[in-house]
């Protein structure tokens, strides 16, 4: 992946994501979601993910689409693992003080 590959561009189409359009991380690159095994998100990535507008959406993409590598709407991929995606959305809400 080139370093002008944005998050956003990983995605591939967005016809059907129009929730997109939204996130907080379109200009970064992916790998900043991708850390080593009992290494954690950076301060700065993690922080964006908690105010991003669609985090829910995008960790019920994740779960959707059985994405289990990397960090998907602030969580880890054992964290997503250790929970149903019921449990996932309530812990967003709880982490940002969203309300439903």
């Amino acid at each position: 992946m080139s370093d002008t590959t944005s998050f956003l561009d990983a995605f591939g189409s967005t016809a059907d994501l129009l929730w997109l359009d939204e996130i907080a991380c379109a200009d970064s690159p992916p790998d900043i979601f991708f850390v080593e095994a009992g290494h954690a998100l950076d301060p700065s990535t993690r922080a964006m993910c908690q105010g991003c507008p669609v985090r829910k959406h995008c960790v019920t993409w994740a779960y959707a689409n059985n994405t289990m590598a990397g960090y998907s709407g602030g969580l880890s991929p054992s964290q997503r693992r250790a929970m149903s995606l019921d449990e996932a959305l309530a812990y967003i809400e709880r982490d940002t003080g969203d309300t439903p």
